[in-house]
Parts: structure tokens; sequence; C-alpha cells
């Protein structure tokens, strides 16, 4: 990267958590283990409760207030089951 690329980067990756904490953001949380459509095989075994940044953009979208809007503020695609397809 360049120099600004990487100022650029870094700048946003301060700032991220705005987008979670944010009150019309929805959050989509992919909870099923990550597994390869090819080979059908686990790829990665921790949990989602277990991953560092689902943990703190859940914790950032828990602390927002209540939305007052027609959609979700936050989606379990996991819960969706069929429903998603």
């Amino acid at each position: 990267r360049t120099d600004q690329e990487r100022a650029s980067f870094q700048g946003a990756l301060a700032s991220m958590q705005l987008w979670y904490a944010h009150q019309l953001t929805t959050v989509f949380m992919m909870t099923d283990p990550a597994t390869d459509p090819a080979s059908d095989t686990l790829v990665d075994s921790l949990s989602y409760g277990a991953r560092g940044w689902p943990t703190e953009s859940r914790c950032a979208m828990l602390g927002k207030r209540t939305s007052q809007h027609a959609w979700p503020l936050l989606v379990d695609v996991a819960a969706l089951g069929s429903d998603a397809g």
C-alpha cells in the first residue's frame, strides 16, 4: 500500500465501530460456522461468540437505542433458516 492508502485504512479502522453503533445500521450476524462450499468442510472451528470482531460489533450494536423504524437492528442470518433462500 502507498502511504496515503495506509493512512486512509488506519483512519477507517479507527472509526469502524461507528457503523455498528449507529441507530440506523442493521448488523447481520453470520453465526453459522464457516464452511468451504465446495467440500462442505469446516474452515474455522471458532464459534461466533469466541471471535473478537463479531463480539465487538455485537456489543456496539447492543448499545444502540431502540429503533423506531420498520427494519431490525440485528439479524442473525443463521436463524433465518430456509427463509433466507
